[in-house]
């Protein structure tokens, strides 16, 4: 299934299906982790079985989720789905 973020309101993300829109609540976060990269930092793609926020704090970032990619500047955030194909660069 592919998902992606159509909108954030307040926690909660309303995801775009193929098909249907869900709605999900954020009630908590298992882990949170605070990175600064270079100029130069990027990943391979990955894709898992839990949410996965990015937020950039300063400068900017070039985020792919599935075929879309996305300049996020500071102030942003994205939102990876569940076994959402994702990377950061």
């Amino acid at each position: 299934m592919k998902y992606a973020v159509d909108r954030i309101e307040g926690n909660i993300a309303v995801c775009e299906n193929l098909d249907t829109k869900e709605t999900i609540e954020i009630d908590g976060f298992n882990s949170i982790y605070y990175f600064e990269f270079g100029k130069d930092f990027s990943h391979s793609p990955e894709k898992h079985n839990f949410w996965e926020m990015v937020y950039v704090d300063k400068g900017d970032m070039v985020v792919t989720a599935g075929t879309d990619t996305y300049l996020l500047k500071s102030g942003e955030a994205a939102f990876h789905c569940p076994h959402e194909f994702h990377n950061l660069r």
